[in-house]
């Protein structure tokens, strides 16, 4: 059973959420380089 033909769009949201993670960690990252 594929999940992610079931669920596209939950797949997408995961993606973005993990992007946005991604994102405020690196954000972190370049706070603390500053």
């Amino acid at each position: 059973m594929d999940m992610k033909n079931l669920f596209p769009e939950l797949e997408e949201i995961k993606n973005i959420d993990l992007q946005s993670k991604v994102a405020k960690s690196l954000e972190k990252a370049i706070d603390l380089v500053d």
